[in-house]
């Protein structure tokens, strides 16, 4: 990566500051381990940016990457239980921090430009007032106020520090290699269910779900994100990104991602996402064709490796093929293949449906962790516009909407008004990506989670980002 010099003079007192502020913080908490970690990131900061004379944004860049890295390992390190912020969280208030600092020092707008902002500051708007407005559980809905917050700053981040072609390939790598990772420690959990207990030697400041949920006799591992649904859909936006990878740089060595990704959905036995994914595959084939942009027929080319990796995954993992072959006999024996009977929700659903209607209002519940009657237990809402309808009510809801129709609508208005611009593809994948989060979430909710909250705010704000790749390039 290129390293520029500082266009400024810079006063050390700044980063005396910043690391008196987040010392204090840290004592605060009073965990040793995030203390520890905290200081040695603040310190080569400090070398960075003092010694090696380079530019704040350069070492945001380098810490952006450090926070993506961490997403899918939220509780390897963290405060205090699994709803509590985690070491990504504060990673984020901490470069959302140095892009003020630097945007100031170099008199420039942290924000210009984004007709996105302002849903953006009327979201957050939402989120203090359904905090503000409901005292029930405040000190459960703050910790999750904070992680909604952080998304959001999530977002602006990325807007500012991820703005060139190789910016959006480093993510886009760093993703799929992640998420291949993960893809390995689902298999080791279904094959080695004691795996967990090697984690003991954190004392408790780590967390791996310690066993695979077992649902109709069927192992379905979490990995480290602690939801093997949510997991699936990670695991499908990592092979669509594995494919932005192939279109964009011509190298087939991202089947190998893209495979590892595929082998993760299968492992969670998640019926939904693979079908989703053959849907996805479809319609980038069929949209390349029509905007002239499958090269050279890579899409035949990358379709035909597609059908060889199944047949490996078929010949190295019968066992977890044949156990999703038996969920999607269940799935095909409904009478209606797109009811609510047909992907387990019609009781959830009711149950969230009662709950919502009953406590409907216009700035929602409060954040605070809600479940409903199903069966002989309690579970989630199952659905994301269920989730926000209760938790932000009318006005948070209609607000994202209007956020994510701005982002499809801008998107799509680019993809078809400027079909030979270099960023093309970036666009498109990521626009499929943000199509395919929103149609997964019916069924599930990545509110649920404080690090699958910003790893959709990642994506949205990748793809936001990627309207401007070509003009910030000139």
């Amino acid at each position: 990566m290129y390293i520029e010099k500082n266009s400024y003079k810079f006063n050390p007192i700044y980063i005396f500051i910043f690391f008196l502020v987040m010392l204090s913080s840290l004592i605060i908490l009073g965990n040793r381990t995030s203390y520890g970690l905290m200081i040695i990131v603040l310190l080569i900061l400090l070398f960075l940016i003092y010694s090696l004379r380079i530019s704040f944004e350069v070492v945001n860049k380098y810490l952006l990457f450090f926070t993506i890295a961490s997403l899918p390992f939220p509780f390897f390190i963290q405060y205090a239980g699994k709803d509590a912020i985690t070491i990504t969280t504060l990673l984020i208030f901490v470069l959302f921090f140095s892009s003020v600092l630097s945007s100031l020092l170099m008199k420039k707008n942290l924000l210009k430009g984004k007709s996105e902002i302002f849903l953006l500051i009327l979201i957050f708007i939402s989120y203090s007032a359904s905090l503000v407005f409901n005292k029930y559980l405040f000190e459960q809905s703050f910790k999750y106020y904070l992680a909604n917050i952080s998304g959001i700053i999530f977002f602006i981040i990325i807007l500012k520090l991820v703005k060139t072609k190789a910016d959006f390939i480093t993510v886009f790598k760093l993703i799929v290699f992640l998420l291949m990772i993960q893809s390995v420690i689902t298999f080791i959990q279904i094959k080695f269910p004691e795996f967990h207990k090697v984690t003991g030697i954190f004392r408790g400041r780590s967390y791996i779900p310690h066993l695979p949920l077992s649902l109709e006799g069927i192992a379905r591992p979490k990995g480290t994100v602690g939801d093997f649904e949510l997991l699936a859909e990670w695991f499908l936006l990592g092979c669509l990104l594995s494919l932005a990878l192939i279109y964009i740089q011509k190298n087939y060595i991202y089947l190998i991602t893209f495979l590892s990704c595929t082998a993760g959905i299968i492992f969670t036995k998640t019926r939904s996402d693979l079908m989703l994914l053959i849907f996805a595959l479809l319609l980038i084939i069929l949209i390349l064709r029509t905007f002239k942009k499958d090269y050279d027929k890579l899409s035949i080319k990358i379709l035909f490796a597609i059908i060889i990796s199944f047949t490996i995954l078929i010949i190295v993992f019968p066992s977890e093929i044949e156990d999703f072959i038996y969920r999607f006999k269940r799935y095909f024996t409904s009478s209606s293949l797109i009811s609510v009977e047909a992907f387990n929700r019609k009781i959830a659903w009711d149950s969230a449906k009662i709950e919502v209607m009953e406590n409907l209002n216009f700035f929602g519940n409060g954040f605070h962790y809600i479940l409903v009657p199903v069966n002989d237990s309690f579970e989630e809402f199952h659905s994301l516009y269920l989730t926000l309808l209760y938790k932000v009510g009318f006005f948070g809801f209609i607000i994202h909407l209007l956020f994510w129709a701005t982002l499809i609508f801008k998107s799509g208005k680019k993809l078809i008004a400027h079909s030979n611009s270099s960023n093309w593809h970036f666009i498109f994948f990521l626009l499929i990506a943000v199509i395919i989060i929103l149609l997964d979430q019916i069924k599930i909710e990545y509110l649920r989670w404080i690090h699958t909250i910003q790893f959709a705010w990642m994506i949205f704000a990748l793809l936001a980002s990627s309207l401007n790749l070509e003009h910030r390039e000139k």
